[in-house]
């Protein structure tokens, strides 16, 4: 499990060069996996009061998503797949998403 230290961090070594130059919200695959979990922990960074180590999938989509619903329905299964996040609560229409895997830190 991921301990909630570990989500309100972000090591400057660990950021893919996107992120550093600020393209990714232009890029056409946006939002792919890493996007998603860039967004959520940016905000955990950002508001530790606030973001916890879950997300809701409508809330991403309605705010995070650029209207690029489908890359982000795609890549939250990835996230999925990979085991990256798991599901927290399942009631349709209220999806959200537990972090188990924090990739912008070294191991």
């Amino acid at each position: 499990m991921l301990a909630e230290k570990d989500l309100r961090r972000i090591d400057d070594d660990m950021i893919p060069i996107k992120y550093i130059l600020g393209i990714h919200e232009e890029l056409p695959s946006y939002p792919d996996h890493m996007d998603v979990l860039w967004v959520i922990i940016n905000q955990a960074i950002r508001r530790p009061d606030r973001q916890k180590d879950t997300f809701g999938q409508k809330g991403f989509f309605n705010y995070h998503s650029n209207g690029n619903v489908e890359n982000a329905a795609e890549s939250i299964q990835k996230l999925l797949e990979l085991g990256w996040i798991e599901p927290a609560k399942t009631k349709p229409g209220h999806e959200s998403f537990k972090i188990v895997h924090n990739p912008f830190i070294k191991n």
